[in-house]
């Protein structure tokens, strides 16, 4: 069975969760029936391929994915959406790509349920594959001495955490503004997505901030400042879940402040502080709360148990299969 994955062009430009995610089953995906390859316009064979496997379902793929369709391939789409407020999405772009896809790939039940409520006749398409974390490395051993180092006169004793791209989505101005005047360290990791964003985080008074800039992911260098946070902090206005939070408890048993909208409780439970992305004023309550309370070990271990990447790909070769099988019994029908 010949799966190929292909997304946006510039998407590794700046990568996030999606892009880690696509890369970690490409990583974890049992090798004995499947192969992996990434689509290359410039080499690939299209008779080679048994599935087409898109990541994401905003920025004009379409025609793309119709064309492989038209080919006779089948189409495993990726959603890696939650619709907050249907204005500001494409819909209608969106229930294109959902119609021509086979199999529709979410991160959670309440995922299904979210776009079941936007998007007519495809629930039946949708498969849960939850997102997931490398146990082994987040919770091994790293080169401590060598992060001593690198680290030395840059982190505080105590701080508050937040991975991820700075930009409006992943909501750093808000927790930051929470903080203002409250003697918090804040340290701050992730590419700047967005330059105009990134300035006004700077000019919030009276807060501290540590912008690290972007680390390579899984890199001694994260996991060190995962391990030192008192808390992790990812008050997004939306998550599914966000893979630095589950990355970040893995690590270091760190407090977990994150938003309430998207399926973080499918994941999380009651083991995290959940906040209310607009409010500052919860944001600010929650951080402060989750600072002095002591740290949390069930969480990290639900995390290990339930969200490995091994288990995970288990659940996403599945699908491959069924969908493999699917194809077969269609082509010899014709």
């Amino acid at each position: 069975m010949k799966i190929f994955y292909a997304t946006y062009p510039w998407a590794f430009e700046t990568p996030g969760g999606g892009e880690q995610q696509l890369k970690s089953y490409i990583k974890w995906l049992p090798k004995e029936s499947t192969e992996i390859c990434l689509y290359d316009p410039w080499s690939t064979n299209m008779d080679e391929m048994d599935a087409l496997h898109f990541f994401g379902c905003i920025g004009g793929s379409e025609h793309f994915v119709n064309y492989v369709r038209q080919a006779g391939k089948k189409i495993i789409l990726s959603s890696s959406l939650w619709i907050d407020y249907p204005e500001k999405y494409p819909i209608q772009h969106i229930q294109t790509m959902f119609n021509l896809a086979d199999v529709i790939i979410t991160n959670s039940e309440a995922e299904n349920q979210n776009l079941a409520a936007h998007f007519l006749d495809v629930q039946h398409k949708f498969n849960v594959v939850y997102n997931g974390v490398d146990v082994d490395r987040f919770s091994g051993p790293i080169d401590n001495l060598k992060c001593d180092k690198f680290f030395a006169g840059k982190l505080p004793e105590e701080f508050c955490l937040c991975v991820g791209n700075i930009e409006p989505r992943k909501n750093q101005l808000n927790m930051l503004k929470s903080l203002s005047g409250k003697n918090i360290n804040i340290v701050l990791i992730g590419h700047i997505r967005d330059n105009a964003y990134y300035r006004e985080i700077l000019n919030i008074p009276d807060v501290n901030i540590i912008y690290l800039g972007a680390f390579e992911h899984a890199s001694d260098e994260l996991i060190y400042c995962m391990r030192k946070a008192r808390v992790f902090c990812l008050p997004s206005t939306l998550e599914t879940p966000g893979l630095a939070a589950l990355e970040s408890i893995t690590s270091g048993n760190s407090n977990l402040v994150i938003t309430e909208v998207g399926c973080t409780k499918e994941y999380f439970g009651d083991s995290a502080y959940y906040v209310d992305p607009n409010s500052i004023r919860n944001i600010g309550d929650c951080i402060m709360q989750a600072m002095s309370a002591p740290k949390n070990p069930i969480l990290s271990e639900n995390i290990a148990q339930k969200f490995s990447w091994n288990a995970v790909c288990h659940q996403l070769l599945e699908i491959y299969e069924n969908t493999y099988e699917a194809s077969k019994r269609s082509n010899d029908s014709t």
